[in-house]
């Protein structure tokens, strides 16, 4: 089953090779046992840093931290359809791209069917997270504030 452990939003975007392993005395030090740096150089090593608060249009009251996890199982978190394998996803239908860009990786219509209130996702079988633009989602903000609000421990 497929279920949303935790949320971060990006606040910057660094190469491990070309930008932190340059500067592990300095700004990054804190990166210095960071599992990313274990590997062997590769230009696309990078490393994601979150925000220190979530800064959402109608987060500002809630002052919610930029990234963290959820501490336990809650059906609003379960992203697999009920009932089905763990790449069939049922989404909000916001989530439909509708000419938007899509979540990463999953471009193709047929991988999106709606029945009613209900869009399900074919989810393709790579990579550890997708990411999705809520810059063209304007409905994600309210959800996710709902979702993080609600369920952080």
């Amino acid at each position: 089953m497929h279920v949303i452990w935790g949320w971060m939003q990006v606040d910057e975007v660094a190469s491990v090779d070309t930008v932190v392993r340059r500067d592990l005395t300095g700004a990054w030090a804190w990166a210095a046992g960071h599992p990313h740096l274990a590997h062997y150089p590769n230009r696309n090593n990078t490393l994601y840093v979150a925000a220190r608060e979530l800064s959402i249009p109608g987060s500002e009251a809630l002052s919610l931290p930029g990234a963290g996890t959820f501490d336990q199982f809650n059906p609003r978190l379960q992203l697999t359809a009920e009932g089905q394998s763990p790449s069939r996803w049922s989404v909000p239908r916001w989530l439909l791209p509708d000419n938007r860009r899509p979540l990463s990786y999953h471009g193709r219509n047929d991988r999106w069917t709606t029945a009613g209130d209900e869009v399900h996702l074919k989810t393709v079988g790579r990579g550890q997270e997708f990411v999705l633009d809520a810059t063209e989602y304007p409905e994600a903000g309210p959800w996710i504030i709902d979702l993080i609000g609600d369920l952080r421990a």
